[in-house]
């Protein structure tokens, strides 16, 4: 049954539009951040290629510091919109792939062959597990698409705390790791994005039991971070908004906060979503 979802969902028309607006995400930001901001004059940053020329024209390089990778991708800056246009569309991204397929399932009366010939625990164990999966392959891919892409261009050097181009400072969560461990301090926040992106795919299937429609069941994750991202700022609560959490631009805003309570929150809402989905449909029939 694992193996059968698995297979609808990397077939699926679903994964193929998160893997294009992944891929357009990246693009969209490497044409902002490599070509036109870093080739701005008053960008503030320059690459270690201009910096050869500089000083080959006799001119003075001392306290300039290059762009480096961490600092130079999708979810290392804030120069330019393509961050904050990504982790706005994340939840929609992370339920392209699957997020409403359960609803189509059931709506379509598909679900009743598959319950004749598998039991319904097995169906919705695996039908949460492959929505995380996707979910959170498919939040992640801009990340990674878009490291991968402006490393062609940015050097991978470490972050310098003296140069006055990073958004990281030595108050931010995990700052000793960007600045000496960058790639883990990359690898832990990867991490972070794919997991709450595999908890706002599985949210959809969570509200798919009162769904009249797949549109409110792939744009309810979505009203729901923006929801809550208002919420918790009228309450002085921010630091526990999911999008606070996974944005490595956002740190600011989680300060104080260790890893430990930020991956509490994350599995909590995993189990939440898990408990819900399995329980609620092994004893009902469609509502709506």
């Amino acid at each position: 049954m694992f193996r059968f979802e698995l297979k609808r969902c990397m077939k699926g028309r679903g994964f193929k539009a998160a893997f294009l607006i992944s891929l357009i995400l990246a693009a969209g930001h490497f044409t902002a951040f490599c070509i036109c901001f870093l080739h701005n004059e008053y960008g503030g940053i320059i690459t270690d290629k201009e910096a050869v020329k500089l000083l080959k024209a006799g001119q003075s390089v001392l306290g300039i510091y290059p762009a480096n990778i961490f600092e130079g991708f999708i979810g290392g800056e804030q120069y330019t919109f393509w961050n904050g246009v990504y982790f706005y569309l994340l939840p929609i991204i992370a339920v392209l792939p699957f997020g409403t397929s359960f609803f189509e399932d059931e709506d379509s009366g598909y679900l009743k062959n598959i319950y004749i010939k598998k039991k319904k625990e097995i169906y919705l164990v695996c039908k949460f597990i492959v929505t995380f999966i996707s979910g959170g392959i498919a939040a992640g891919l801009p990340y990674v698409f878009s490291f991968m892409m402006n490393l062609l261009y940015v050097p991978a050097i470490k972050p310098n705390q003296l140069a006055r181009h990073n958004f990281v400072n030595q108050l931010n969560n995990m700052s000793d790791w960007y600045y000496e461990k960058p790639f883990l301090y990359f690898g832990v926040y990867l991490l972070i994005i794919m997991l709450c992106g595999g908890v706002f795919a599985t949210l959809s299937l969570c509200v798919s039991f009162a769904a009249k429609n797949s549109l409110f069941v792939m744009f309810f994750p979505f009203l729901f971070n923006i929801s809550f991202d208002y919420v918790a700022m009228e309450l002085k609560i921010e630091k526990y908004v999911p999008s606070n959490i996974m944005n490595p631009m956002m740190t600011e805003y989680i300060k104080g906060r260790s890893m430990f309570s930020v991956f509490t929150e994350i599995f909590a809402a995993i189990l939440l979503c898990f408990g819900f989905f399995v329980v609620l449909n092994k004893k009902r029939e469609r509502i709506v």
